[in-house]
């Protein structure tokens, strides 16, 4: 991604912020190792994955999110989707 298409830094926090909350609003459920390892491996095969495993769609640590039961990719359309419902 270009320095001209980089998202500010405060909607980047302020992705991750919503994805977390929704995380810990649905009691913090993880998805299963191999779910965890296909969802990293599609992640790692993305264009907009950094060096530093950040999301340049939505800037969330990857290795983090894709841990996370009720994350989805921030793709149109998501190239993974969330396993559990956020309440």
């Amino acid at each position: 991604m270009s320095e001209s298409t980089r998202k500010p830094l405060t909607t980047l926090l302020s992705n991750f912020i919503k994805e977390g909350a929704k995380f810990l609003q649905a009691g913090m459920p993880v998805v299963k190792a191999d779910v965890y390892t296909e969802r990293m491996r599609t992640c790692y095969e993305c264009p907009e994955l950094k060096e530093n495993l950040s999301c340049g769609l939505c800037g969330c640590n990857m290795e983090m999110k894709a841990k996370w039961g009720t994350a989805s990719c921030p793709a149109t359309p998501p190239k993974w989707g969330a396993t559990h419902d956020s309440k």
